[in-house]
């Protein structure tokens, strides 16, 4: 990542290559979130909320976040002051939340024409934060809560697999596939409808896909030969269901 010194200090200039994007913004008085950190991770998003203005500042170098949010009635710190400052520190997209208040609206439309690039309405909405997330151009948004079908887990950040507590093997496809099924259980996904998860050509024959999801299923089983259900659906495709 590129990087500009001001003042001695190394501050990002542009994105950081992450997932989940990472949302940095800091506490409102009058409420910044309903949601927990939780749902943000479901819909993609890891949110980071500090303390103070100050100490988000400062984690544009140790954190360097997709995304600074910054509500419109923070503590310590004037919110166009903010906006300037993480303006001239980093190349980062900045969100204005709206807190109730009567000077919300001349904070936001100044903010804008300082480069700010969206308002939002606080308490913020985990859905509505990351659509916003989304329109800014970063890298579609999928789930980065822990998965869990039976005893099997599926962790999206790390990219690992267990089944009580022993750690599967995948490959890269391997783990899509299988997340993607565990995501979209009870329902039946078609071959076709794997395919283009994948990025592999039309499916014609399927018998690329049920090559993979018969290695899966040797993998998944425990010592005893017992598989979790990874089940073919004859003429509609396969199904993951817990025990």
């Amino acid at each position: 990542m590129k990087h500009l010194a001001r003042d001695g200090v190394a501050w990002p200039t542009a994105i950081a290559s992450r997932w989940p994007p990472r949302v940095s913004t800091c506490e409102s008085p009058g409420g910044l979130t309903f949601d927990s950190a939780d749902e943000f991770l479901g819909r993609g998003i890891e949110l980071v909320c500090h303390a103070t203005p100050a100490e988000a500042l400062i984690a544009l170098t140790s954190e360097s976040p997709n995304v600074v949010l910054v509500p419109t009635d923070i503590v310590g710190m004037d919110p166009i002051a903010f906006v300037r400052a993480t303006r001239s520190w980093a190349d980062v997209p900045i969100i204005i939340g709206m807190a109730a208040g009567p000077s919300a609206v001349e904070t936001g439309t100044r903010a804008l024409a300082l480069g700010a690039s969206r308002l939002l309405d606080l308490p913020l909405n985990a859905g509505a934060l990351a659509a916003s997330v989304k329109h800014l151009g970063l890298p579609a948004l999928e789930s980065a809560a822990i998965l869990h079908v039976g005893d099997l887990s599926l962790n999206p950040q790390s990219h690992q697999a267990a089944r009580g507590g022993r750690v599967i093997e995948l490959s890269p496809r391997e783990f899509l596939l299988l997340s993607y099924l565990m995501r979209e259980s009870p329902r039946v996904v078609s071959a076709d409808e794997l395919a283009e998860y994948l990025g592999l050509p039309a499916v014609s024959d399927p018998k690329s896909i049920r090559v993979m999801v018969g290695r899966i299923r040797r993998k998944l089983e425990d010592s005893s030969g017992d598989s979790l259900p990874l089940a073919t659906i004859r003429g509609f495709g396969y199904r993951i269901l817990g025990t």
